[in-house]
């Protein structure tokens, strides 16, 4: 009489099959990476980039689980490179438009520009690290 039968295919309890996200430990191998996170007025998204090109960005589905988003991402990555293209979910076609109530920032360059310089050290005392050089 057999004790009991083994199961060779079965997990262990609790445990989750998961599929193979090849693509992702590829991009992640030659020293790429995959950001997961909230970014406002975008909502959640995924991001799969290299330091050359960014493959795809992502936007998470109502009701969509994180491994769902990862292998959507992982299936984006595959497209992206065989088609030479970027799989963009993210930023809208035409662009970020200004709402009538929302003003545009101002550049850094102006901001830096339109703040008051520190005056600068008088010839009599010594110059600081941080005074020099400024007009």
């Amino acid at each position: 009489m057999e004790r009991g039968s083994r199961r060779s295919n079965s997990l262990a309890p609790g445990r989750v099959k998961t599929p193979s996200l090849g693509a992702i430990e590829a991009l992640i191998a030659d020293h790429g990476s995959v950001t997961i996170g909230e970014v406002p007025p975008a909502g959640c998204i995924a991001v799969a980039a290299d330091q050359n090109c960014c493959y795809a960005m992502l936007r998470r589905r109502k009701g969509e689980d994180v491994l769902s988003l990862l292998i959507r991402l992982d299936k984006a990555i595959v497209h992206a490179v065989e088609n030479d293209t970027i799989i963009d979910e993210v930023n809208p076609p035409g662009g970020f438009r200004y709402r009538s109530a929302e003003q545009p920032r101002m550049p850094l360059s102006r901001m830096i520009r339109s703040t008051r310089r520190l005056p600068t050290a008088s010839p009599r005392r010594r110059s600081c690290w941080c005074t020099r050089g400024l007009p």
